[in-house]
């Protein structure tokens, strides 16, 4: 639905683009108002406040967040392809994911729902592979995956690729050798 001639969507869609380009200190009202070439009065017409806009970004940026893993999750090793997925797009969009950290996403419910997803259908793969693995040993192993992501310098593939060879000897399933990481088969 269009108000005052825009779409709520448009302006998610430049306060995304400010905060990937700038960093959301650099999202604004006016910096967004001025990317889709319309007064100020618009927002208000979908946020009561730029700190009710920020939010809104904030929780647009997680929803395409989640939508991005989804695509990448191999169900041979959904674990594995979520912990490349995560050093990948922390490089790509650096800004983004450091929006969604300082936002608190990864202690928010919702985030929390998707992952229990994630871990299920990687001990229901390791079972269908006979290769059993605990709850917690994948848990433990996601942990590891976001804490490598939030060091100052993310692991190069091959280094990633090192490091999860490495703990699928203690249970996690291997990365299905058609998964392609930077150029890089595994």
């Amino acid at each position: 639905m269009r108000l005052n001639g825009v779409e709520k969507k448009e302006l998610l869609d430049a306060g995304l683009s400010i905060v990937e380009e700038r960093g959301l200190d650099k999202l604004s009202i006016r910096s967004a108002s001025t990317r889709v070439r319309v007064s100020t009065q618009p927002f208000y017409s979908y946020f009561m406040s730029i700190d009710a806009f920020r939010t809104g970004v904030l929780e647009y940026i997680a929803e395409l967040y989640l939508e991005e893993a989804d695509k990448v999750l191999s169900k041979e090793a959904p674990a594995v392809s979520y912990a490349l997925f995560i050093n990948d797009y922390m490089q790509k969009h650096a800004y983004l994911y450091d929006a969604i950290v300082r936002d608190g996403f990864f202690r928010k419910e919702a985030y929390h729902t998707w992952i229990q997803k994630i871990v299920e259908d990687q001990v229901m793969a390791s079972d269908a592979q006979g290769k059993p693995v605990s709850q917690e040993k994948v848990r433990n192993f996601l942990v590891w995956a976001h804490g490598r992501t939030l060091m100052e310098e993310p692991l190069e593939a091959a280094e990633m690729i090192q490091e999860i060879r490495e703990m699928e000897k203690e249970g996690i399933p291997a990365v299905p050798a058609h998964f392609r990481f930077r150029g890089i088969e595994i």
